[in-house]
């Protein structure tokens, strides 16, 4: 994987919560399911911004390839 290359979120993290000033679990349901580019990598971990499902521009996520697929260009959200 590359930044650039799309990947679709298949399966939640463990141990994600809603803790009343971050919404992580809330904001990664939203997403699952959902294809996005690879923004940046940092040691392990993919940056995916998120904004079209949550609606807020330019909110990103970080989250391990293992959690994601790699899509080809047929496929698509």
């Amino acid at each position: 994987m590359q930044v650039g290359d799309k990947v679709k979120i298949v399966k939640l993290p463990p141990g994600l919560i809603d803790d009343g000033v971050m919404n992580t679990k809330s904001v990664f349901a939203k997403c699952l399911g959902h294809v996005f580019r690879i923004q940046a990598f940092q040691k392990d971990w993919l940056e995916l911004e998120v904004g079209k499902v949550t609606g807020k521009r330019f909110e990103t996520i970080w989250i391990e390839p293992e959690y994601v697929e790699l899509v080809t260009e047929l496929e698509h959200d």
